[in-house]
Parts: structure tokens; C-alpha cells; sequence
């Protein structure tokens, strides 16, 4: 058969039905990416839950950490017309179910859209809330995304939480993973973050992927993803530990992808926002300024605004905040006469105050190649 009969057969086969896509990635975090205009063309009768399932198998399929799919909203969509959001970005796990928001995927998402003609800055909405992206001139494969909404970091007694396992507690001595600090954080989607001991590296040579040592951690995660306590939806868990000045490193294992990923971009925000209010935390209780920080300057509000590096597996990430943290300016010194105002009580209320606003994620997102899925029948 010579190389004109093969192109013709390849040509008939792909003439049933067929789907365009984009695969991107961002810090090794992968990415599948179609518009709805793209699913209407194919004619599947598969469910955008199926086509995630398809596409991300990385044995039958494409392979991925999500599926993506640009939606242009409805011009009857009047209050996000309003907003000047004129664009949705539906995020499916591998597993086919839906993920509220994906930090890395919405940086993908950015430079999918201006390729395809929208205009930066671009407006978009995923699910309720509302975010703004930017690139820079300087290179436009380096996308900021702007979370417009709120975050709150809220501590999290984890070990009391999984106090009936006896695996998990085993497993943390094991890996000499017991000192440390449980939170609870929701940038778009919900989070468990670990603030490990610094002396516990989890990127560097010290501890290389050897596969029991890995499959021990995954162990720890999945205690934690799949607890009731985070029933029906279960959580992603982050490993996190300081390694310099404003500096971080972590390892997260996503539900929906139920493993490691190469990084993952609310799983970041969350490990700054932490970062932040346990060291803001800190500092209010020995007396020094709260809002000092990691400080990169003041903004015309007077809020703090700050910059945490976190170095992944796939590269390294930028999260920059401001503090709103009124109760930290607020809150009264502990009396020590009082049982009321005890430390540890005022450290709680604290703690659960620590709020982060004009959240933006900054980091590359490349595209990887472009091509024709065959549709299975």
C-alpha cells in the first residue's frame, strides 16, 4: 500500500465522527481543550463527561489532567453581560466529574481563547465566579489570573479529624511527617493543606520518587481525600513546607485525577494563603507587625499587597494577595486575667479571620500540539 492509499484510508476513517481539540499544559500540569462550538461540529452524542473520560485516558485516549471547554454564554445571560463576562469555562476531571475552578487550566483556558481571537484582558466565568486574565508583553506564554472573589483560610484540626485511623497516624510517623498544621481553604475549589516541618523536602534529591516513598504519601493523601469528613465530594490534599523567604514547595494530589500532579494552581493559592495567615498568626502573638509579612507594598486602600513563590514539580508559580485581615488590626491583646481572652483563644479567632482578596496567579501555560480525536461509536 503506498503512501497515497494510506492517506486516503486515514481520510475515511476520520470523515465519521470526529472532534478538533488543543492540548495544553502549564508548570506539567496537561490540559485537553475544545469549544462547544467544536462538540456541535463532531455530532457526538457523548456527554461532555464522556468526552473527559475519552480524551484524558492516557492509554486509549489523548491524555490529560482535564478537559476544558470554551462556552460562549448566551447574549440572554444578562447579569454576566454586565460584568463584561462574555465567556464560560467548563472544567471536567478525568473521571468525568465537574471540578469548580482549576488555576492552571484557566491559564490554558486564557491563551486558548485570545488564539482563537477574544480580546485580553479576558473576562470569564467558571461556574459563580468571575475572573480576569492577563499575559505579559514581555511573553505572552506567562498568564496572571485574577481571582475576584474573597479567600478564607480556616484551621483545620486534621489528626483529630482522623483520629480513628490508626493507618494514617502510622503512615505519618513512617515517613516522619508528624509535625504539622491542618487547614482548610477554598479558592475556587476545596483544599487540605499540610504545612509540614521544614526539614521534610519533598522535591529535592534528599528524598528521591522512589516508588515506595511515594506510594506512602499518596497513602497519607488519600486517608484525607476520601475521609467523611470531606463527604460527598472528598478534597485536595497538599503537602507544603517553607524553604526560604516567601518561598514554598508542595505536592498535590487532586481528586477527580486521584494522584500526583505535576502541580496544580489553586492547590498553590491555597498553599500561599496558608503560608500567610499561619506566619501573620505568628508574628501577632510575639507582638511584631501582622501585615509585615512578605509585604511588597501598599496599595491606595492601604492594604498589604504580597508575592509567595512555590516551586512544583512542573515549575515554579507566583501567587500575589492582598490582606484584608481586619481582625488582626482590630483584635484586642489577650488579657491574662481573663479565661475569655486566653492566647490560644484569640489565636483562634484569628486564625479563622485571616481573609486574602485580588488573589492573582501568575505562571506559563504552553500549548503542546492541536489535532482530531476518532470518536468511538
Amino acid at each position: 500500500m503506498d503512501v497515497e492509499m494510506v492517506t486516503k484510508s486515514v481520510d475515511s476513517k476520520l470523515s465519521d465522527k470526529t472532534l478538533r481539540f488543543v492540548k495544553m499544559q502549564a508548570t506539567g500540569n496537561d490540559f485537553i481543550l475544545t469549544t462547544r462550538d467544536w462538540v456541535r461540529e463532531s455530532q457526538t452524542t457523548l456527554t461532555l463527561s464522556d468526552l473527559a473520560r475519552v480524551l484524558c485516558d492516557r492509554h486509549y485516549g489523548v491524555g490529560g489532567d482535564g478537559l476544558i471547554c470554551l462556552q460562549p454564554l448566551t447574549t440572554g445571560d444578562s447579569d454576566s453581560l454586565r460584568s463584561g463576562s462574555s465567556l464560560e469555562m467548563l472544567f471536567l476531571n478525568p473521571d468525568g466529574s465537574h471540578s469548580r475552578m482549576c488555576g492552571n487550566g484557566a491559564r490554558c483556558f486564557s491563551r486558548f481563547a485570545w488564539s482563537l481571537g477574544w480580546k485580553c484582558p479576558l473576562l470569564f466565568r467558571v461556574n459563580d465566579n468571575l475572573y480576569e486574565s492577563h499575559f505579559s508583553e514581555e511573553s505572552p506564554e506567562i498568564v496572571t489570573v485574577f481571582f475576584q472573589e474573597s479567600v478564607s483560610v480556616q484551621p483545620l484540626d486534621i489528626q483529630a479529624i482522623l483520629k480513628n485511623s490508626t493507618r494514617f497516624m502510622e503512615l505519618l510517623k513512617k515517613l516522619d511527617l508528624s509535625l504539622f498544621s491542618g487547614y482548610r481553604v477554598k479558592p475556587g475549589t476545596d483544599h487540605v493543606v499540610l504545612m509540614m516541618s521544614s526539614e521534610i523536602s519533598f522535591l529535592s534529591a534528599k528524598y528521591p520518587h522512589s516508588s515506595a516513598w511515594k506510594n506512602q504519601l499518596r497513602e497519607v493523601a488519600e486517608e484525607v481525600r476520601f475521609d467523611p469528613a470531606f463527604a460527598p465530594d472528598g478534597v485536595n490534599v497538599n503537602f507544603v513546607r517553607k524553604v526560604g523567604v516567601n518561598c514554598l514547595e508542595l505536592v498535590t494530589y487532586e481528586r477527580g485525577v486521584d494522584n500526583f500532579t505535576e502541580s496544580c494552581g489553586t492547590g498553590t493559592i491555597a498553599a500561599a494563603l496558608t503560608f500567610l495567615s499561619e506566619t501573620q498568626q505568628k508574628d501577632t502573638q510575639s507582638g511584631a507587625d501582622p501585615t509585615g509579612i512578605g509585604s511588597s507594598g501598599f496599595n491606595s486602600s492601604g492594604s498589604t499587597f504580597t508575592t509567595i513563590v512555590l516551586n512544583t514539580n512542573g515549575g515554579t508559580l507566583h501567587v500575589q494577595c492582598e490582606s484584608t485581615n481586619l481582625d488582626y488590626h482590630s483584635a484586642q491583646k489577650p488579657d491574662p486575667h481573663s479565661e475569655k481572652h486566653s492566647t490560644e483563644s484569640l489565636s483562634r479567632e484569628q486564625a479563622e479571620s485571616s481573609s486574602y482578596k485580588r488573589i492573582s496567579l501568575t505562571g506559563p501555560a504552553r500549548f503542546v500540539a492541536e489535532g482530531t480525536l476518532i470518536l468511538p461509536s
